[in-house]
């Protein structure tokens, strides 16, 4: 997914007056997809660079903590000092299906980036 392909633009809590829960969903899902949809572009030219690796990194990582507590798969406990998984949402862990695959790529596209170097 890549909005700039696209004359809409990325959608909004304004969007969805009826249903935040549901707007912080689909938000959430939209700009997660881009993210990857990044990603995956850069790995069809079988090159990531150390920028864009570092990009898309930080995107995924700024990701995580923009979500709204709902949707975040453990939140930190300053009691236990740890993290501890949130209650059971399918929707919420369906989200994060997206960004995992991202970690994955991601990984994998620096392991062979880096073993064909040498």
């Amino acid at each position: 997914m890549n909005l700039e392909d696209s004359d809409v633009s990325p959608p909004t809590l304004d969007d969805f007056t009826d249903k935040p829960e549901a707007g912080d969903l689909f938000i959430a899902y939209v700009e997660i997809c881009c993210t990857l949809g990044d990603l995956v572009q850069t790995c069809a030219r079988r090159r990531i660079v150390p920028t864009k690796y570092t990009e898309v990194l930080n995107a995924l990582f700024r990701w995580t903590r923009m979500l709204p507590p709902r949707l975040m798969l453990a939140q930190y406990s300053v009691d236990t000092q740890s993290y501890e998984s949130r209650p059971h949402d399918f929707l919420a862990r369906q989200l994060h299906v997206p960004y995992f695959t991202s970690i994955i790529i991601l990984a994998r596209a620096v392991s062979y980036t880096h073993l064909r170097a040498h």
